[in-house]
């Protein structure tokens, strides 16, 4: 039996009535996809594919996904740039994370007190508004774009 779909509410309806929840649905596959190309170009050089995080395999863009490093997907860090990277399916779904490998990761990567400020937010609300979903949906639009047509990241110039 296949994963169930979730439904998506805020295609049915005015963005006017959206909840906070609808307009995080919004924006995640944007986040998502500048996550994943922003992690294949740093890690193959190429929009295509990709090195997860945490087993270190290369994956087709479309096979990979954006997962947290630290789970729960609160507002405080859903959006979280520094916290949120490249990973297979099997490490983000199947091994709920592969912390252990994740958190190694980290440390080389952002250092020890990056990964204390993001435990820090675990559980932390985070107030954001619909004009702040509207302007980070523009910016991510922007540099999906820009890295597909460049292929480069977008602070590369």
């Amino acid at each position: 039996m296949g994963a169930k779909k979730r439904k998506r509410t805020w295609k049915s309806k005015p963005k006017e009535d959206w909840t906070i929840t609808d307009w995080e649905g919004w924006l995640w596959p944007t986040f998502s996809q500048y996550i994943r190309l922003r992690d294949c170009i740093k890690t193959t050089g190429t929009v295509s594919h990709g090195r997860c995080t945490t087993c270190s395999k290369i994956y087709p863009i479309e096979k990979s996904q954006a997962g947290h490093f630290v789970p729960g997907r609160t507002r405080a860090m859903l959006f979280d740039e520094d916290c949120v990277n490249l990973q297979c399916y099997r490490c983000n779904i199947k091994l709920s994370g592969n912390w252990p490998k994740y958190y190694r990761w980290m440390q080389k990567n952002h250092g020890q007190e990056k990964i204390e400020q993001l435990v820090d937010l675990y559980g932390v609300d985070r107030e954001l508004t619909p004009e702040w979903f509207e302007q980070s949906y523009k910016y991510y639009e922007w540099c999906v774009s820009y890295m597909r047509e460049h292929g480069k990241l977008v602070d590369e110039g």
